[in-house]
């Protein structure tokens, strides 16, 4: 989590795989450009190109160390594991 805030607040737009493992419940991509902390929450704008009109947020919360997405048109909502998986070709 540390890392991708690290990243967005150095004007970088890092690029997301949300999984859920072992059972594939969601399996997506999103792009993170925002980031907020809200006492244990930090808050991550994402564009969804399931939902492109509006920014997505993807939450993590720091006590808990567990990332969630709210429920949409593909997703239950709930927990996730989010994983890094493009930064820029330095990496």
């Amino acid at each position: 989590m540390q890392s991708l805030a690290a990243e967005i607040k150095a004007g970088r737009s890092p690029i997301v795989h949300l999984v859920r493992f072992p059972k594939i419940t969601i399996n997506h991509g999103m792009v993170l450009f925002g980031v907020e902390r809200d006492g244990a929450l930090v808050r991550f704008a994402a564009y969804d190109p399931n939902d492109p009109q509006k920014p997505t947020v993807i939450e993590f919360d720091r006590e808990r160390r567990i990332f969630s997405l709210a429920a949409n048109h593909y997703w239950a909502g709930g927990p996730l594991n989010v994983i890094e998986i493009y930064r820029g070709w330095l990496m």
